[in-house]
């Protein structure tokens, strides 16, 4: 059969697209990407529209002074006792008990999700 070159490459190039990934790379940049951002999601709309974190307080405290309360715990570190040990009086003593690591949780997943679908964009060309 006859063809023209230039026209049968051009009907080629839009009827048979050029294929750089086989299923597995496909679940692993969509699946795990929009596992990760689901979950990114999730936990963004609990810190920032619910409750962020429930923090232990006397029940004469009104409604306004626990959510401060809460507030101030979400914003600032938190320490972790057992109900055992008497509380520390220096900040020293608090320092090696510190849980600092929910205001991060969203931020690291939502880099997470990206980074796995990162390289799908460089291999298509489309950055």
């Amino acid at each position: 059969m006859l063809s023209i070159p230039l026209i049968d490459k051009a009907v080629t190039n839009i009827f048979i697209p050029e294929i750089y990934d086989d299923p597995f790379d496909r679940i692993h940049y969509v699946m795990t990407s929009s596992i990760i951002g689901f979950f990114a999601i999730m936990i963004s709309a609990k810190q920032y529209i619910g409750s962020p974190i429930q923090c232990w307080t006397y029940k004469e405290f009104s409604s306004s002074w626990e959510q401060y309360a809460e507030d101030y715990c979400f914003i600032r570190n938190t320490y972790y006792y057992p109900i055992n040990m008497s509380l520390p009086s220096t900040e020293y003593s608090k320092s090696g008990r510190e849980i600092n690591y929910y205001q991060w949780v969203p931020i690291i997943l939502s880099i997470q999700a990206f980074l796995f679908y990162f390289p799908n964009i460089i291999w298509k060309g489309s950055l």
